[in-house]
């Protein structure tokens, strides 16, 4: 009797680990291009020298983050941003268009693994707001 209620156990436990695996978001990144309203590109009225130099020094803010690149004539600036434990490296690239109004989009991209937890959105998340902020929008 004990052999057989372990074996149901096991199998009822294989089930509920595979219906978890496909609830857990598959993506180990996230963009101001995914449609998500929260992490929208911010548009600005303020001339692109202006933009691009807030969102650098926005960016030379964040925590855990080390810009990698700074790039004004494309409009890049590149950092790597650590995880909390400090265990993983993740890469932002924050682009700056210089359309009218300029226009601020934002990927961040984990370097490892199937899913980021939500890592990745929060991150870009937090920086726009910040960079809202600073702009005053």
């Amino acid at each position: 009797m004990k052999y057989s209620t372990l074996k149901i156990t096991a199998a009822i436990l294989c089930v509920v680990l595979a219906l978890a695996l496909c609830l857990v978001p598959w993506s180990a990144e996230a963009s101001t291009s995914s449609g998500d309203p929260e992490l929208a590109p911010i548009t600005s009225s303020y001339d692109f020298d202006t933009v691009f130099w807030t969102a650098t020094r926005v960016a030379r803010s964040m925590p855990l983050w080390t810009l990698t690149e700074v790039q004004k004539s494309d409009g890049v600036i590149q950092a790597e941003a650590k995880t909390p434990s400090g265990r993983y490296t993740d890469d932002v690239k924050i682009q700056i268009h210089r359309e009218t109004p300029v226009r601020v989009e934002v990927h961040s991209a984990s370097r490892v693994g199937l899913s980021d937890l939500g890592v990745n959105a929060r991150r870009i998340s937090m920086y726009l707001k910040a960079l809202r902020i600073h702009l005053g929008s």
